[in-house]
């Protein structure tokens, strides 16, 4: 007696936005639609102040005084950082390494 093997295929339907044929999903959109629709970064704060001084360049961390960063550099980031802290409780920050494309 010969066994047939049978292979699951999950079906396929169409985005109930733009009509792309994806994999459903709990929303039934595509991804570039569910992006376009949906603002994850909500109740993040986006702006915040720095001060810097402009006779020696350094950086005001109160009520620690005054540091010196490179614009872009690891420092910075992390005194931004620790003045974002605050605001944002409910959120999980990844670092990631990626080789961007050249």
């Amino acid at each position: 007696m010969e066994t047939i093997c049978m292979e699951e295929k999950s079906g396929r339907i169409l985005c109930c936005d733009c009509g792309a044929s994806i994999e459903p999903n709990s929303m039934n959109m595509c991804f570039a639609c569910v992006q376009s629709r949906i603002d994850i970064t909500e109740g993040i704060t986006k702006q915040s102040r720095a001060f810097m001084c402009k006779f020696c360049n350094r950086w005001l961390i109160p009520p620690n005084g005054w540091v010196h960063a490179q614009r872009e550099s690891k420092e910075m980031l992390a005194i931004l950082l620790k003045k974002l802290r605050p605001t944002m409780t409910k959120v999980a920050l990844m670092l990631l390494n990626q080789n961007p494309l050249r």
